[in-house]
């Protein structure tokens, strides 16, 4: 890959949110000359709505872990992410409402 393409790719990355496996996607797209966005980009590359961004950053703020929303207004999943045995049960006890 030249250079060129790897600064588009880190851009897409930083810009998008890219995941591992989104960015290898890309980046073997690129390979095959496809440089522009194409309809395979995943859906997180899409702007969210700043009433998901606001109840997201809520999130992390009251759990203290990486928080992320993925879906639109009317439905989708929340992932709250944990580093340990110790890490996952204190989001649980926090979820739980056992300060």
């Amino acid at each position: 890959m030249n250079p060129a393409d790897q600064e588009l790719l880190c851009r897409r990355i930083l810009e998008q949110g890219l995941s591992v496996r989104d960015a290898e996607q890309s980046a073997q797209r690129m390979g095959q000359g496809q440089r522009g966005k194409t309809n395979k980009e995943p859906a997180r590359a899409q702007k969210k709505a700043g009433v998901l961004e606001a109840l997201e950053q809520r999130l992390v703020e009251r759990l203290g872990t990486k928080v992320v929303i993925r879906g639109s207004e009317h439905k989708g999943r929340i992932e709250v992410s944990y580093y340990s045995m110790d890490d996952l049960e204190r989001v649980l006890e926090l979820i739980a409402g056992h300060d």
